[in-house]
Parts: structure tokens; C-alpha cells; sequence
């Protein structure tokens, strides 16, 4: 489990020892942590804002 927590630390904060001579795949690998974390935003908020706008449709 610690192995686990390890390598998912080391995936959303960029530490790689590989990755630090090679401008693209940091790049990459920058791209890839906004991605998830934008899914991560919406996913979050979408339904809120579903509900917020159905609502507003409704008292128009």
C-alpha cells in the first residue's frame, strides 16, 4: 500500500528521475496531471451546475 501511495505521489507532483532531461515528456506528463485534474473538477461541479440551471429554467 505504501508502494502505492509512493508512485501516485510521484505521478501527480512530477518527481521522476527519468523525466529530467527530456523537455517533452515533462511536457507530457505536465498535460496529463492538468488533465486529470480538470476531470476531476468537473465531475465535481457538473452536477451542481445541472441542478442550478434546470432551476433557474424553471423559475423563468
Amino acid at each position: 500500500m505504501q508502494k502505492l501511495k509512493h508512485k501516485i505521489s510521484n505521478l501527480l507532483f512530477g518527481r521522476y528521475k527519468h523525466s529530467l532531461g527530456n523537455s517533452k515528456s515533462t511536457s507530457v506528463r505536465s498535460l496529463d496531471r492538468l488533465n486529470l485534474t480538470l476531470g476531476d473538477v468537473r465531475d465535481v461541479f457538473e452536477p451542481y451546475l445541472s441542478i442550478f440551471l434546470a432551476a433557474a429554467l424553471e423559475s423563468s
